[in-house]
């Protein structure tokens, strides 16, 4: 909306892409405002869409005041629903709220000048200490011994800087590790294991979640113009999202609808997917400052250079499978010469990245239409949120008016594939895949 109140009655095109992007970003929540306002609140807030389309359309700046506001009113009700949702665990979690308790404090710890490693060591050890052993346990890691020794450098002396970010990183991928295993296993298990079985792990998840919610709480980075750094972009509020899916997840636990896990499914990529997304959003932050102070201040560069790659390090599977040669590049510019750090290349090769599983969810959507409904859903979710992220990056590349018509074709797919339309899920499949390969073309 404040891209159409800026462009109309000076670029009349421009302003009709920007309240089209708006219409598309609003139909996703649409039946969510039924739920949570009633229908004549929804059906209110389609026709000032409606308006501000046909306002643009005519270049008329009241018109599209009026709506604007119109669409505002509804919307500040809407997101003061939001906030009151909240989620509401019932299962023993006391092991891991201790485990998430004593990371906060630890990073209480970690701000105090000198810091106290002998404190630090006190409170690692315990629950905390327990969880990053059963996470190492189940992947093969090591981020127990590396906290160890990252504590020992701070007891020492020896850069506590980096190791008090060795030690912050590590955990933060432990509890992002611990929250995908717990909401797996009950994907996995969601038919053979009881609802108060299955709520303990969710919850379990979720308690885990409040030790990195702040991570997911961070505005968007994307390229400036030039593409040589960084800047804010908007925030995409992936706390919100990832809370909200939490809440929708556990509600399907109870096995009451025949559809409850496919819901439990939905809900598991509206967690992990805006996670990753998250900790990418993390290593870009501190790609911005090493580009900012590696050439005034090369011990602060070195600190944030190793934060990206801790935060990297969690996330680099969704990467490396589809671009094993970019996640190569991109661990060696997060760990090698300062000078080398680029931003460009660093968006491009996590772009690829996604892309390929993008491309991987578009052919099992292909597989599944008209054959599991439930399946090609939950695909076509997937495609929505690993375009999301790179999004911002696509409009800057490509044009806002590509921005709209992507936005426009993930809608039309899922409603083709909820009306079993076939005919519109290939015209919304032509226009995805077009759109992705001249946007893959512009990377580097």
């Amino acid at each position: 909306m404040n891209g159409q109140a800026e462009n109309i009655g000076v670029n009349r095109v421009q302003a009709m892409a920007e309240a089209s992007g708006t219409a598309a970003y609003a139909r996703v929540f649409l039946p969510d405002v039924e739920v949570r306002l009633g229908a004549d609140v929804r059906g209110n807030l389609e026709t000032a869409l409606n308006n501000l389309q046909t306002a643009s359309s005519e270049n008329s700046a009241p018109k599209s005041a009026e709506a604007r506001d119109a669409i505002s009113a509804i919307l500040a009700s809407y997101e003061n629903e939001l906030n009151l949702t909240e989620y509401s665990a019932t299962s023993d979690t006391a092991f891991v709220v201790n485990a998430v308790a004593s990371y906060k404090a630890i990073g209480e710890l970690r701000a105090k000048n000198p810091v106290d490693a002998e404190a630090i060591a006190a409170a690692y050890t315990g629950e905390l200490q327990q969880v990053t052993q059963i996470i190492d346990l189940a992947y093969g890691l090591t981020i127990d011994q590396n906290v160890l020794a990252a504590i020992e450098d701070v007891r020492n002396g020896n850069q506590v800087a980096l190791a008090s970010q060795v030690i912050d990183k590590s955990l933060q991928r432990v509890f992002a590790l611990a929250i995908y295993n717990r909401t797996t296993l009950v994907l996995d298990n969601f038919d053979s294991l009881a609802t108060d079985e299955l709520t303990l792990e969710w919850d379990r998840a979720h308690a885990a979640y409040q030790a990195i919610i702040g991570t997911a709480a961070r505005v968007n980075k994307v390229l400036t113009e030039d593409k040589q750094t960084l800047k804010d972009g908007t925030n995409p509020d992936l706390d919100d999202q990832i809370t909200l899916a939490f809440v929708n997840g556990r509600e399907a636990l109870s096995k009451a609808n025949a559809n409850d896990r496919t819901t439990v499914a939905i809900a598991r990529e509206n967690i992990i997917v805006p996670l990753v997304r998250s900790f990418l959003i993390g290593v870009l932050r501190e790609v911005e400052v090493v580009i900012a102070n590696r050439s005034t201040d090369v011990d602060e560069a070195r600190v944030e250079q190793l934060e990206g790659d801790l935060f990297y390090r969690t996330v680099e599977v969704f990467i490396a499978q589809d671009n094993p040669s970019g996640n190569d590049r991109i661990k060696a510019q997060l760990t090698g010469d300062l000078a080398n750090v680029a931003a460009n290349e660093i968006v491009s090769d996590i772009s690829k990245g996604i892309i390929g599983q993008l491309r991987r969810n578009i052919s099992q959507i292909e597989s599944t239409f008209g054959v599991d409904r439930n399946q090609a859903l939950l695909a076509s979710e997937r495609v929505s949120l690993y375009v999301n992220i790179f999004l911002p990056d696509l409009e800057l590349r490509l044009s806002t008016q590509q921005r709209v018509e992507m936005q426009n074709a993930l809608q039309d797919l899922r409603e083709a594939i909820e009306t079993d339309n076939s005919a519109k899920a290939i015209t919304a499949g032509s226009t995805i895949t077009e759109i992705i390969s001249a946007y893959e073309n512009e990377l580097v």
